[in-house]
């Protein structure tokens, strides 16, 4: 597991494991465990494309029973260009 893999913010310690959304994973992004005491990793779960994670944005974390993940994702990110006049 690389630190280009996983960033600040997309991983979550949950029993043994180090839960992780891996942005560099192919075909498509996708959660991935990495088990400290056997040292295996394996994937949980492909993610769509669009949910990528920015790295100013959200997080992981990792429900208590194992069985839901939840993490932050911005799907989209516009902006806006205004002109204002007669500024002083």
């Amino acid at each position: 597991m690389s630190s280009k893999e996983v960033e600040w913010g997309r991983w979550s310690v949950w029993h043994e494991d180090i839960c992780f959304l891996n942005n560099e994973a192919m075909p498509q992004p996708a959660i991935e465990s990495f088990n400290i005491v056997s040292r295996q990793r394996r994937r949980l779960a492909s993610v769509e494309q669009k949910s990528r994670i920015a790295p100013a944005h959200g997080g992981l974390a990792v429900s208590p029973d194992g069985q839901w993940i939840l993490f932050g994702s911005m799907d989209q990110m516009d902006n806006d260009v205004m002109l204002v006049e007669n500024f002083r």
